[in-house]
């Protein structure tokens, strides 16, 4: 039991560990993406950095090992709420805390988006549906992602109990997910913040299109 809860740690961070937005960074123009931005190797920098194209990239690589983690535990190491939500944990741990980049990854979205999908297809779309409708209502970004970390910790207390190992592990991303957005906050309270149509480009071109008329 204690090798397969190693083999499940293991393999779950070493694919949180995969930072598709760095390499791309690395790749397409010579930078490291943490020093630009946002400073975090996830989606929403990757957009802003890189463009919508390796925004979204990142974030189907993001969201997929996430989804890799919790499905490779479950299917080839020990089908149990226990060692799925180590795999969730871990997958997002590795995230944020890369080994070999000195532990400055992303932010951990896409990649509980992805795990959310290997635990419960429904969860996911549940999520999705209120990061979509948070996010635009808001218009950051940031809301959405606090409305994703507190429902995944919501749910799983509900299903498991809020003294089981899974709702521990669950509100470990629920609170590590809030505090790698504290600059956002910040951002946000001082109008700094990118906006979400600005961030997609929607605004540029309704102003384009607004230019072209007159």
């Amino acid at each position: 039991m204690i090798l397969r809860i190693l083999l499940c740690v293991i393999i779950s961070y070493l694919l949180g560990c995969c930072h598709p937005a760095y390499f791309f960074g690395k790749t397409k123009n010579k930078l490291d993406i943490r020093d630009h931005g946002t400073n975090n190797s996830g989606t929403s920098n990757a957009v802003i950095v890189l463009g919508f194209k390796y925004g979204v990239m990142t974030f189907v690589i993001d969201f997929l090992k996430g989804t890799a983690a919790v499905l490779i535990t479950r299917y080839l190491i020990y089908d149990s709420p226990v060692f799925i939500y180590t795999a969730c944990a871990f997958v997002f741990l590795g995230h944020l805390f890369p080994f070999y980049l000195k532990f400055r990854g992303g932010k951990g979205l896409a990649v509980t988006l992805g795990a959310s999908l290997g635990l419960e297809p429904l969860l996911c779309l549940a999520l999705v549906v209120a990061l979509i409708a948070a996010s635009v209502i808001t218009q950051y970004l940031v809301a959405g992602t606090v409305t994703v970390s507190v429902l995944f910790a919501v749910y799983t207390g509900y299903v498991y109990g809020l003294f089981s190992f899974p709702f521990a592990f669950a509100l470990i991303i629920c609170v590590l997910m809030l505090y790698m957005h504290k600059a956002n906050y910040k951002k946000i309270r001082n109008r700094t913040e990118p906006r979400l149509f600005d961030v997609l480009g929607i605004n540029k071109a309704r102003n384009k299109d607004d230019n072209t008329e007159q």
